[in-house]
């Protein structure tokens, strides 16, 4: 037996993204810092929001997880959009909300790495959702 998701682009990951980006960056604006150091750590905010709406929103992005597998085994694999084995390997930890899933996996191709996987309530359908939040916990 195996269950395979879609996951799609998410509007409520997003937009989380974006406000703890810029949550973060007016609280740098009030401390009581220098503006060069204030002004580094603004760049850097804006950097990290870019590459995470990148990896986590964007439709086109060839390593953005399109399709979760789970096999019988135990063995999760997560392809992109064309269909390409992005990662598989045993599942570390879950962390499960109403609205937000945190897959983290131990890969096979590299043992020593983990991969992220974030999956929002609104980038699948809500069966689907309901079936992977039970089947994680």
């Amino acid at each position: 037996m195996q269950a395979k998701y879609t996951v799609h682009t998410s509007k409520l990951l997003f937009w989380l993204l974006i406000a703890n980006h810029v949550g973060a960056v007016v609280c740098v604006i009030y401390l009581p810092f220098l503006a060069l150091i204030k002004a580094g750590t603004i760049v850097c905010a804006s950097c990290s929001l870019a590459y995470n709406l990148y990896c986590y929103s964007y439709g086109k992005n060839p390593k953005r997880v399109a399709y979760v597998t789970y096999y019988v085994n135990g063995v999760w694999q997560f392809l992109n959009n064309v269909g390409a084995v992005l990662t598989s390997g045993k599942l570390l930890r879950v962390f499960s909300t109403r609205y937000l899933l945190i897959l983290h996996i131990k890969q096979e191709t590299a043992p020593k790495r983990c991969k992220h996987v974030v999956i929002s309530k609104d980038s699948m359908s809500t069966d689907d959702f309901r079936r992977l939040r039970v089947l994680l916990n």
